[in-house]
C-alpha cells in the first residue's frame, strides 16, 4: 500500500471558523487538499473558499515529497528483504 497525505490524514476533522457567522464546523482534511475547495458553512449556508497561502503550498509540496521518498525507501526495502529471504 502507497502512502500519501490522504491515506495518513484524509479522515482527519478539522475544525473552521465561517467568516461571515462565526459558527464553528468540521471538515474532513481531504476537503482541504483542494486549494480553491469550497465548502459550505452549515449554519448560515454561506459558501467557503479554502484557498492556500505559499507557505502552506510548499508545505504540501515538501510533505508529498518526503513521503515520496518514504514509499521509494519501503520499496527498496522490500526488495532487499525478499533477497534475504533465499
Amino acid at each position: 500500500m502507497k502512502i500519501n497525505l490522504e491515506t495518513l490524514f484524509g479522515d482527519e476533522a478539522l475544525d473552521v471558523e465561517c467568516p461571515q457567522c462565526h459558527s464553528h464546523f468540521k471538515i474532513k482534511f481531504r476537503e482541504v487538499m483542494k486549494d480553491g475547495n469550497v465548502v459550505q458553512c452549515p449554519q448560515c449556508q454561506v459558501n467557503i473558499q479554502l484557498n492556500h497561502d505559499e507557505t502552506t503550498k510548499k508545505t504540501l509540496t515538501d510533505t508529498d515529497k518526503a513521503i515520496k521518498e518514504f514509499n521509494r525507501t519501503m520499496d527498496k526495502l522490500e526488495k532487499t528483504l525478499k533477497k534475504f529471504g533465499k
